[in-house]
This record gives structure tokens, C-alpha cells and sequence, in this order.
């Protein structure tokens, strides 16, 4: 474990995890992500080697953390590296996930382009809170890596089977066993609380602004919630998690 400070904001790798943390397509490219918070980062080191530990100055070094090198920086540095006005003192860079195969799953939440990483990040953490096996990206939605999406999942998007792709791919995995496919959409029938909706089974929840795709639309068993109060929608988070919960409650 190799320890060096690093003091310039122009530093090529303050840089670099300035740019793990703005951007998707380099995150991709370097195969890498960058979290931030001693809770989660305690959470991710009884399963993951770090490549760089990020501490502020000052901090006692962490022994049970295991990392490739640890990097000693100022609080103005960690700042700008986590895009945070109080980031806490430490950090890290870690490889990305795999994605996973959620062929043998046997409920799994597809995201039809919800493009806000906070609504993302929730709807991770009420899957894995609620016992769900996995969740499908469709092409157009946000980034579970995302650093709004990271806090918002408190930790779920590692926990959680993930894998990503577009209409194809998802028909491809339907195909694979007798699927019941639900389409969350205010046109379709109320979900009944106390029915029974057996396993295999997926649950669509589309844009924020537009609901479900064309495609999905046609190709699920629409569900509403009932809303009697005077409301017309709800966060796709807030409602997403509600029908999360209650077709996994039998």
C-alpha cells in the first residue's frame, strides 16, 4: 500500500476523479467509479479492493480499508473531487460492477428511461429493500454510477443485480421463460392489494415526463395505483417503490 499526497487541484488525478464523477462515457472507459462516505466505503471493503483511497489530510489512515494506494489531499481538493460542500474524509475509486445475468431471477424492475439519478438511486434501494433480484437498464436511462444516483441507493446499486441494454436485449430475456410482464401506467387497472401476483415477473416504470415507451406500453399488463386523494401522479420513485411493495408482499 503506497501512501503520497497530492496538493494541486490541476493534479492529473484529481482530474481524472473529477471526471469519474461528471461522466458516464469515462466511466465506462476507465472501467472505474468514485464513491464517497465512511459508511458505504466501510460497507464496499469486506468485498472490494480500492484502487485509490482518498483521505483528507489529517485523517488517521485507515487500516481495515484495502486499497491499491492511498492519496492524502486537502479538504479543497476533496471537495472539488466529490462536488460536495462537506464531503467527509475520504473517498475512493474503485472498478465498476459487472453487469449480471438476471436470466434466473424471478422479479425484476425495468427502467424505461427515468433519466433523474436521485428517482434511479430510490428505486435501487426500495428493490433491494423490498427483496427484488435485479433491475434492467433500458438505453435512455441514468446511470446507477452516478454520484446522485450512488447516494440516493445508500450502497444498493452494489448489492443488487444490475444489467443494462435496449429493447432487444430486454425482449431476449423475456424469452427465456414465461415472464409476466406489468407496465406501470395510469391507464391500467388498479393493483389489487390483496391479489396474488405469482413469480416469474417484471415491473416497467417509464420517464418521468412521458411515462412508458411505445414498446413497453404495448408489450405489458398495465397497473395503476388507485388514488383517491386530488393528486394525478406520484414521483415515479415514491410510486415505483409502492408497487414494488406491494407485488412483492405475496
Amino acid at each position: 500500500m503506497i501512501s503520497k499526497e497530492i496538493s494541486s487541484l490541476q493534479h492529473p488525478l484529481v482530474k481524472h476523479w473529477v471526471r469519474l464523477r461528471t461522466s458516464a462515457s469515462y466511466r465506462l472507459r476507465e472501467n472505474a467509479l468514485l464513491i464517497t462516505g465512511e459508511n458505504i466505503l466501510s460497507e464496499l471493503a469486506n468485498a472490494h479492493t480500492f484502487n485509490y483511497l482518498i483521505i483528507q489530510k489529517g485523517t488517521p489512515l485507515p487500516r481495515s480499508i484495502p486499497c491499491k494506494e492511498i492519496c492524502v489531499v486537502s479538504e479543497e481538493i476533496l471537495k472539488k473531487i466529490t462536488g460536495l460542500v462537506q464531503p467527509g474524509p475520504m473517498a475512493a475509486e474503485l472498478p465498476l460492477p459487472p453487469l449480471s445475468d438476471l436470466r434466473h431471477c424471478e422479479r425484476i424492475l425495468v427502467i424505461d428511461q427515468v433519466n433523474d439519478p436521485g428517482n434511479l438511486g430510490t428505486l435501487i434501494r426500495s428493490a433491494l429493500a423490498f427483496g427484488w433480484d435485479g433491475a434492467f437498464l433500458l438505453e435512455g436511462s441514468a446511470d446507477p454510477f452516478n454520484d446522485k444516483a450512488l447516494r440516493a441507493s445508500k450502497g444498493a446499486v452494489f448489492r443488487l443485480k444490475l444489467a443494462r441494454g435496449d429493447e432487444h436485449a430486454l425482449a431476449a430475456l423475456i424469452a427465456t421463460k414465461k415472464w409476466t410482464v406489468y407496465g406501470a401506467d395510469m391507464a391500467g387497472r388498479a393493483v389489487e392489494e390483496n391479489f396474488s401476483y405469482p413469480p416469474p415477473f417484471m415491473l416497467i416504470l417509464g420517464n418521468e415526463a412521458q411515462g412508458l415507451s411505445a414498446s413497453s406500453r404495448q408489450n405489458s399488463s398495465l397497473l395503476s395505483l388507485p388514488m383517491p386523494g386530488a393528486m394525478e401522479s406520484l414521483n415515479v420513485a415514491v410510486a415505483g417503490s409502492i408497487f414494488m411493495f406491494l407485488l412483492r408482499k405475496r
